[in-house]
């Protein structure tokens, strides 16, 4: 829902713009969905447990998920500056 949102709604996003993290070209495809997917699966996953070596493994794999998507999409790096 969230990204629809800049997709369809802020068509015109400008706000990022001048401090260089606006995303001029946003990967809209299901390869980049669905390791967002896996992020926010992974963050539900974290918020969930109050055992930290498995919060740490969760969150490493988030984490793993994250640099595969900017390695593939570096126009992405900006999103983390926002």
């Amino acid at each position: 829902m969230h990204e629809d949102f800049h997709i369809y709604v802020q068509k015109n996003w400008s706000y990022d713009q001048n401090g260089k993290d606006y995303i001029d070209i946003y990967p809209v495809c299901k390869e980049h969905f669905d390791l967002l997917k896996k992020e926010y699966i992974l963050l539900d996953r974290g918020i969930k447990t109050n055992d930290l070596e498995q919060l740490d493994l969760i969150m490493r794999k988030w984490v793993e998920i994250r640099n595969k998507r900017y390695k593939k999409w570096p126009q992405l790096i900006g999103e983390t500056n926002s």
